[in-house]
């Protein structure tokens, strides 16, 4: 139970300091004129810092997929860097196809209001 205590303690410190630097990178890039590419940076920021990755083969132990990619990857053990940058990959095009869906719907309802 203390392991498990541990554990959620640890997840609730990092999604705390994760939001707190969204929230910092939201408001840096608020005043960016080029919105493509503000909105492409928040995206990654967001999934960067929120995709996990199980890195327990008989439960589910979670952990951010960036730091265990690059700490396996630096041990040399790439089966969990690879699925590590593989989630991050996944996520990413998960990101982009929203940013797409994104920018057609607003270009739609713009050609609506003409």
């Amino acid at each position: 139970m203390d392991m498990l205590d541990g554990y959620l303690t640890a997840w609730l410190a990092y999604l705390v300091a994760a939001l707190i630097l969204c929230f910092v990178g939201w408001k840096i890039s608020a005043r960016w004129s080029w919105r493509r590419v503000k909105m492409f940076l928040r995206m990654l920021m967001i999934v960067v810092l929120f995709t996990p990755i199980n890195i327990s083969s008989n439960g589910a132990w979670f952990a951010p997929a960036y730091l265990v990619g690059g700490y396996e990857w630096l041990l040399g053990n790439t089966e969990l860097s690879t699925q590590a940058f593989f989630n991050l990959t996944v996520a990413l095009a998960v990101g982009i196809s929203l940013l797409l869906l994104n920018a057609v719907v607003k270009k739609l309802t713009h050609l609506n209001e003409s």
